[in-house]
């Protein structure tokens, strides 16, 4: 059996089973858990056959026949006689046929899971069940299942296949996220208690408000030479426009140059037009322009760019730059096909225009039309670390105690002249007692943690992660619920914590105020950046550091705290484990409805849109969220945009949303 026509059918069994998961009827409620097992089956064996394709040959033919067979059960005239009123659910004994086929096929599902894990064969496949008995064509199904033959021939599966797709066409605009629910849904939790950050002592909270804190957060050291060299080819040189890449390993500093150069007065002067996005791994080109285009604080809102496509916003960012002597920086730049897809929009008036790239990649560098030759960033002197190290714990104006010197410098010096690494330990030590044995003790725990090479950030983030309070940790890892570099809303992300749990509750003290002072914990502790402060004194927005939301996302993934998926492929194949709290979707709208992911146990879902604003957006139904989240204490639905004046009444029926 062809692999392409396998996938679309199992896709339309999957699809023609959530329809009917989704309808009202006593038959299907009386069957719902065998139907749920049934879908966790179907889901189980589309993962085989999009990410296991080395099983195909061998699997081939045995997955064809539990598919037959599901599709004999979910395509059966009786069921669609059922369900429309035709025949009596009481007294049909088709249905009853109905349900010990049903239970087979489960069985049978069951058991190649179980062969595919290494605990036993598709040959050894019992008849039947304890008490559940199929009638007869399911006995048939079974016996050519245990040949390797398929119940029905290619031409009745293909048949199939796209009658089942003009039924599902329109429930795929509607419907989403579902069933990835496996035999343990009919023991879901009764309660979300488990899934809370556990109380905080008071005695922690008053522990948080006296500790010392680093006080500039924007301390620079090493970086005035570099800075010069960078500003002097951005202002001097060839009309012609140029490209200034910055060059270095993870932790060094590329960004933070950046961003003293781009803020620099004789740049300001210099250039009409100073632009910045972030790119990162995962970027989107319609968001990057988006992104680029209100950069400049003129055109803050990004929905007066959502009706455009991609070649307006090339055109729109072409004439905004055009005339005028421009100054861009693309920040994190992993692949040059970045640049090659929006290299049109960044006019040569041959007027001295100039576009700055960081990047951890001299290929990337080398590769680039218009590119100089890179500026390389290299680690910190051992004096220039322990001079950073020093600001960042006592400040500008106080100095090291003379007592504490040796073990700074022993301390910086393990560092390895990374600024992140000497940051992310500085916040540690200011929360720490200035005692020497204190400091020893510290400086011990650095020596047995710390490696040389590519490790060394991850170990420092260790090492700062073990010395955060218990309600820390949980505030920092939900960072990684986040997309990459965003610039995080600080009200917005201070309510999530009290909803989630993670905010003690103090007699006489409103829970916004302490998650503030846990937000500017953890910004003390230089885990935490501010990417703009309010007016009226305060954190607007933040972010945190590419490497710690690497980390972070790690962290979260291996302690079940969160998962994260990321586009179609993540979600359509993913299979729910056990216990898993909550769950953030960066995916297109279309993506996310398809996907028909089903966690129905979570306590926390975050959605994301991956590809806001396009052209014929189409108004989606977001019902579904609220018939199958029952559990939900937390939903998120700021990221994507629903074009909703109110929400559906049906989100009161998720009694435990916070």
């Amino acid at each position: 059996m062809d692999e392409r026509i396998l996938n679309n059918f199992n896709d339309s069994l999957i699809g023609r089973l959530w329809e009917l998961l989704c309808c009202s009827s006593s038959f299907v409620d009386s069957m719902k858990d065998e139907m749920r097992i049934l879908y966790a089956g179907l889901r189980f064996l589309r993962s085989i056959l999009r990410e296991h394709h080395e099983m195909m040959d061998e699997q081939n033919e045995k997955i064809g026949a539990l598919l037959g067979e599901a599709g004999i059960i979910i395509f059966a005239p009786t069921l669609s006689r059922v369900i429309e009123g035709e025949v009596s659910f009481s007294r049909s004994t088709q249905v009853l046929g109905f349900c010990g086929m049903l239970a087979n096929a489960n069985i049978h599902i069951k058991h190649f899971k179980d062969q595919i894990n290494g605990s036993r064969t598709i040959e050894s496949l019992p008849n039947s069940s304890h008490s559940l008995r199929a009638p007869e064509v399911s006995q048939t199904s079974s016996r050519m299942l245990s040949k390797g033959k398929m119940p029905i021939d290619h031409e009745v599966m293909v048949g199939l296949d796209d009658e089942a797709e003009k039924v599902i066409e329109p429930l795929i605009k509607h419907f989403e996220d579902q069933l990835s629910v496996s035999s343990t849904i009919q023991s879901l939790p009764n309660s979300s208690h488990s899934l809370r950050a556990p109380e905080v002592s008071q005695t922690s909270s008053r522990m948080l408000s006296k500790g010392k804190m680093p006080i500039d957060h924007e301390v620079m050291v090493g970086l005035d030479d570099d800075a010069a060299k960078v500003i002097e080819r951005l202002v001097s040189g060839s009309k012609q426009v140029e490209i200034v890449p910055i060059v270095g390993m993870a932790g060094l500093g590329k960004t933070t140059l950046a961003k003293k150069v781009y803020n620099d007065n004789s740049i300001i002067y210099n250039f009409h037009i100073r632009l910045w996005c972030t790119v990162s791994q995962e970027y989107n080109k319609k968001s990057l322009l988006t992104q680029i285009l209100c950069s400049d604080g003129k055109h803050s809102r990004m929905d007066k760019f959502q009706n455009l496509d991609e070649d307006d916003l090339l055109e729109k960012l072409y004439q905004r730059l055009l005339k005028n002597r421009y100054l861009v920086v693309f920040d994190d730049v992993w692949d040059i096909e970045v640049w090659n897809g929006l290299r049109t929009a960044f006019p040569n008036d041959k007027n001295g225009s100039r576009i700055i790239f960081t990047s951890r990649s001299s290929n990337v560098a080398s590769e680039v039309q218009y590119g100089g030759e890179p500026h390389y960033l290299h680690p910190l002197s051992e004096k220039k670390s322990f001079e950073l190290l020093q600001k960042k714990v006592f400040g500008e104006e106080e100095e090291c105690p003379q007592a504490l010197h040796g073990l700074g410098m022993e301390i910086a010096e393990k560092c390895w002249g990374l600024p992140l690494a000497l940051v992310v330990v500085a916040g540690v030590l200011a929360t720490i007692e200035h005692d020497i044995l204190v400091w020893e003790k510290f400086a011990e725990s650095l020596t047995s943690t710390m490696v040389s090479g590519t490790d060394q950030w991850k170990k420092t983030l260790e090492l700062s992660y073990e010395h955060l309070p218990y309600h820390l940790k949980a505030c920092l890892l939900y960072f990684a619920a986040f997309r990459e570099d965003e610039k995080i809303g600080a009200k917005k992300l201070m309510r999530l914590w009290i909803a989630e749990g993670f905010v003690e509750k103090i007699e006489g003290k409103r829970s916004e105020v302490i998650a503030e002072e846990y937000l500017m914990d953890l910004i003390g502790r230089n885990l935490v950046m501010v990417s703009k402060s309010r007016s009226i004194g305060g954190v607007k927005t933040c972010y945190i550091h590419d490497l710690i939301f690497e980390f972070c996302k790690g962290e979260a993934k291996e302690k079940k705290f969160l998962q994260v998926l990321r586009g179609y492929d993540e979600l359509s194949t993913f299979n729910e484990p056990p216990n898993l709290p909550r769950l953030s979707i960066c995916s297109s709208k279309e993506d996310f409805i398809q996907s028909r992911l089903f966690c129905p146990h979570l306590a926390s879902l975050l959605l994301f849109d991956a590809t806001p604003g396009y052209k014929n957006f189409k108004l989606l139904n977001i019902s579904f969220i609220f018939c199958i989240y029952k559990h939900l204490n937390v939903l998120n639905l700021e990221g994507i945009n629903l074009r909703l004046k109110e929400l559906p009444a049906e989100v009161e029926s998720l009694l435990c949303l916070r």
